[in-house]
């Protein structure tokens, strides 16, 4: 027998594909709650698991954005090519929040690409007034008050912190065309497709982008006290729909059980 986990999420980009998937494997591992009803509408047999970052998460305390805390967390993403892409749109974007007197930090995973990121904010507008961090990612969540991130696994971070965010998704100009085309989903972050609704204001585009609107978005997240109230509720029913912890183990037992049946 064939399990694989996980299943791929065709749900989302190019759905043709789910066809062959269907032939090559008897099981398919989901890790996202609205997967097993997708699936079945399309012949392949699935058994949901859960999300295997949560495993990673046990040891991580859930923490909700203190009132007093201030710092606007960015986070551009961790390859080289995203980064340049984003992070001098997205540091052009707080400026209107610095100069409000909101602190702004940069975060990354590790110091891979610490003189890039460096480069980066050296070069824009808010030189000298936006920090750089590259370790204890979960302990800069837990202290900031609001984020401005990329779409990405990251988000499932953000929402164990239950941080009001604004995600974008900036492609590159010569793939433009191919979102219409390819996005078989009415939202592209996993917060507001756990939550069926846009929860976080997400942004895709090319170029320039909606600049007034995501900097309308980011005023919000950051300030607005009655709105961000609502996303944290939001954000709390969104990490339930989530579920536990304990996915890969539940994936092995699954394994097993297939292991075992007669042939």
């Amino acid at each position: 027998p064939t399990v694989h986990f996980f299943a791929p999420q065709y749900w989302g980009w190019a759905p043709w594909r789910v066809s062959g998937y269907a032939k090559a494997v008897d099981t398919a591992l989901t890790i996202l709650p609205f997967e097993p009803a997708w699936f079945a509408k399309t012949g392949v047999n699935t058994e949901h698991v859960g999300h295997p970052l949560l495993d990673a998460l046990t040891e991580i305390p859930t923490t909700k954005p203190n009132d007093d805390a201030s710092d606007l967390v960015l986070l551009p993403g961790s390859r080289a090519s995203v980064i340049d892409r984003n992070l001098p749109w997205m540091l052009d974007r707080v400026a209107p929040l610095v100069k409000e007197g909101a602190r702004v930090v940069v975060l990354q995973d590790n110091s891979r690409h610490g003189d890039r990121v460096r480069n980066h904010i050296l070069n824009s507008k808010l030189s000298g007034q936006v920090e750089m961090k590259t370790s204890d990612l979960h302990a800069h969540l837990a202290a900031a008050r609001s984020a401005f991130s990329v779409s990405g696994t990251v988000l499932l971070d953000l929402l164990h912190h239950r941080l009001p965010t604004v995600v974008i998704y900036r492609l590159e100009s010569g793939l433009a065309w191919l979102r219409p085309r390819l996005l078989n989903t009415p939202y592209f972050s996993s917060t507001n497709l756990l939550s069926g609704r846009e929860l976080i204001p997400e942004f895709g585009f090319t170029g320039s982008g909606p600049i007034a609107a995501v900097e309308s978005a980011l005023h919000i997240a950051h300030c607005d006290e009655d709105w961000r109230r609502d996303c944290i509720a939001g954000l709390d029913e969104a990490a339930r729909c989530l579920g536990p912890a304990g996915a890969t183990r539940r994936a092995a037992r699954a394994l097993l059980r297939h292991a075992q049946k007669p042939t």
